[in-house]
């Protein structure tokens, strides 16, 4: 924001070069108001003069006024051969009226608003400044004689007019140009230099110019006319440019009105008298005001949207940019020619979400802003909070310095636990960075990518990648999103089928009632042939539409099962599996219980399979899950057991009615001395805890033998049957 009152501790020292400059300007800008003034008269309706003091005072502080002192006691006393009363009441008082008027202005600390600007302009220059300057003037006229014939509150009323129209109209230029004459004349520049402002620029000095050839014609009607149009143009101006251009475009147009009132252009009452000059000077007064009011409200307005615009795009929590600044930015900087030499960096606190819940909202809230802060310390580029625990920013593509930076930041917050107090919350992070490449032409596919290379990086030992080829990410990134389309296709098309893989007691004496197999299931592809469902169920996983399936498996099993009494007559365990997704799924025993509801199916020969992998991943839920699901009369089995470290553990922890062993441990138990024991011993504890077994990938008769040896209550696997559709079953 412009502004044009500066506060008291941004008071500059004025070294010898700028007095210099000031004791010049001074004399020569008063000497030049005196082609605006009547012949006879020492009043000019252009006096500069007056705001120039108040502006060099607001900068540079009391300590410039002996020079501006001086500079008016010789302008006086060589150019205008003034009394040496006059000369020195006349300096005496602008001196002390800009000392007064300044004090009131400024502020201590903060920055007013342009509001708050004005409203000191108006009362500290106008006001306080002119008020007291004029006094001591017009003293000086009393006692010199000059004015004889008028009425000592005449001379200062029109003295203080004077005064006034000069702070109004040269005290904010005279500040700005003082504070850094470069910038701001670099700032008018660019704001003329737009097309629009061009476009006024030029109707202006087109109906000035028409204005007076009228004039010159005695086509008064016509160049009245054509001189109202800078009403408008003038509103034009302080809506559309910036307070800089408006500050230093005011003087201009008052200077070409006081022309025009002089020379009696445009119809223009003419000035012949000092009545004329006040009738004029209030008349130009009234437009000025009006220009300052709209140009402020206007800015005010700008102000106030900028601050919307801001906060938009800005994070509230740690002040960095936003998701939505980070889109912006990115849009921009794809078209940039140096992006290439850039890297796409990413932070993400792992598993951020579970931490806030352990530590609570204000503790992660710390982090994050401590965090944040750390980063800013960093040489990055757009440095953003994509979202709770995750930041993104720009890195220059150094591979040396870069690799150091990410290598510190990885050790940093990646601190062994012994090393944290209680104060001092422990989090782990994964980072990685992407570099910008032809195909990463939007920030959506930039973000994929860079989150593709965080999935990387979390798998890593250390969780830290550098990628480097983007392409690749967003290549494998499109095949899945093509993948994932084909599944939800296949599921609308009615195309998933139902498959199962019976499964057979070991010991004679274990006979079931009934047939016992686990449900499976296959993909129909459009030329009606049958496809394992791996890579479907993959990126159901990775889109988080494995409870979609699942759900559908759920309801169609049961479906089937009820249609003919004969299939759950036939039917001694169904076993249906569970994805982690859908055990963390809120509405899954929900679901369940409305399927019974609508299928009148036997609830004890239904068994639904839980892996081992998910009841580490959230041990609560799982909790509720298996007792929920015995609750309703369900069976439980534990799968893939022995492939985690707590296997054992869990069987305590949770109740079971059946476990199935990893087929990693069967696949090699005829050979593998370690497999065996293994095998052995699940069985044997099984045994002790009163759980049944089922032994997965079984591919002979020599295993089955020896599995029946080891205790294994069932089996599962192609030396029974393969996997066939469900129908097939029950013919």
């Amino acid at each position: 924001m412009v502004s044009f009152i500066p506060g008291k501790q941004r008071v500059r020292t004025a070294s010898i070069k700028v007095n210099l400059y000031l004791f010049i300007f001074l004399i020569v800008s008063s000497e030049l108001s005196r082609f605006f003034s009547l012949p006879g008269y020492s009043l000019s309706v252009i006096w500069p003069t007056a705001g120039i003091f108040l502006a060099a005072v607001l900068v540079f502080g009391a300590r410039v006024l002996p020079v501006l002192i001086i500079a008016m006691l010789v302008w006086s006393q060589v150019f205008q051969q003034a009394t040496w009363v006059i000369s020195i009441l006349f300096s005496l008082g602008l001196a002390l009226g800009s000392w007064v008027g300044a004090k009131a202005m400024q502020t201590a600390s903060v920055d007013p608003t342009p509001t708050q600007q004005l409203i000191r302009l108006y009362l500290g220059g106008i006001l306080l400044t002119s008020g007291i300057s004029s006094l001591f003037g017009s003293i000086g006229i009393l006692f010199d004689g000059s004015l004889d014939g008028f009425a000592f509150y005449d001379i200062w009323l029109v003295y203080w007019a004077f005064e006034a129209f000069g702070v109004m109209l040269f005290t904010p230029i005279a500040v700005l140009l003082l504070l850094d004459r470069r910038d701001l004349l670099k700032r008018i520049g660019r704001d003329l230099a737009r097309k629009e402002l061009k476009i006024w620029l030029f109707i202006s000095v087109l109906m000035a110019g028409m204005s007076v050839v009228w004039s010159l014609q005695d086509q008064s009607l016509y160049a009245t006319a054509t001189a109202y149009t800078f009403f408008p143009l003038l509103c034009w101006l302080v809506l559309r440019a910036t307070r800089a251009t408006v500050f230093a475009l005011l003087p201009i147009f008052a200077i070409a009105f006081v022309i025009f009132a002089l020379k009696g252009w445009a119809d223009v009452q003419i000035i012949n008298n000092i009545e004329d000059l006040i009738k004029v000077l209030l008349q130009l007064a009234s437009i000025l005001l009006l220009a300052h009011l709209v140009a402020t409200v206007s800015l005010e307005r700008n102000l106030l949207l900028d601050s919307f615009q801001r906060q938009a795009v800005r994070d509230h929590l740690t002040g960095l940019q936003n998701d939505r600044g980070l889109n912006t930015f990115l849009s921009r900087w794809i078209s940039n020619k140096d992006r290439l030499n850039y890297r796409l960096v990413q932070l993400e606190v792992l598993d951020f979400d579970d931490l806030r819940l352990k530590i609570g909202f204000d503790a992660a809230c710390d982090i994050e802003r401590r965090i944040s802060f750390e980063l800013s310390q960093l040489a990055t580029m757009q440095l953003s909070r994509l979202s709770a625990g995750s930041y993104v920013w720009l890195m220059p593509e150094d591979t040396e310095d870069s690799d150091h930076q990410l290598n510190q930041l990885y050790d940093q917050f990646n601190r062994p636990l012994k090393e944290i107090s209680e104060k001092n919350n422990p989090f782990q992070v994964a980072i990685a960075s992407i570099p910008f490449d032809e195909k990463l032409n939007s920030p959506v596919k930039c973000l994929t990518a860079l989150s593709q290379a965080v999935d990387v990086a979390r798998k890593m030992p250390k969780r830290i990648w550098k990628e480097s080829q983007a392409v690749s990410l967003i290549e494998q990134r499109e095949e899945l999103i093509k993948q994932f389309d084909a599944l939800k296709l296949v599921i609308s098309q009615n195309r998933l089928q139902l498959y199962a893989q019976p499964i057979q007691p070991l010991d004679p004496s274990h006979t079931s009632k009934g047939m016992m197999f686990e449900i499976l299931i296959r993909i129909e592809d459009e030329l009606g042939e049958i496809r394992p469902p791996a890579e479907y169920l993959n990126v159901a996983k990775v889109f988080g539409y494995m409870s979609v399936v699942d759900y559908w498996v759920i309801e169609e099993v049961l479906r089937f099962l009820s249609e003919k009494p004969e299939r759950l007559s036939n039917l001694a365990r169904c076993s249906i599996n569970l994805s982690g997704e859908t055990l963390v799924a809120s509405g899954l025993i929900e679901h369940i219980e409305d399927c019974f509801q609508r299928y009148s199916v036997d609830r004890q020969k239904i068994c639904f399979e839980i892996t081992e992998t998910e009841v580490i991943e959230d041990e609560r839920q799982a909790t509720d899950v298996i007792n929920a699901l015995r609750l309703m009369g369900c069976k439980v089995a534990l799968d893939d057991f022995g492939t985690g470290l707590a296997s054992y553990e869990y069987l305590y922890r949770y109740q079971f009615d059946y476990l199935k062993i990893d087929g990693r441990f069967v696949r090699n138990v005829l050979t593998h001395p370690v497999d065996q024991v293994t095998v052995k011993s699940i069985a044997q504890v099984a045994q002790a805890m009163g759980l049944e077994t089922v032994a997965e990938f079984v591919e002979s008769e020599d295993m089955l033998a020896l599995l029946d040896e080891f205790g294994v209550t069932y089996a599962q696997g192609y030396a029974i049957s393969h996997p066939k559709p469900l129908k097939a079953l029950f013919i």
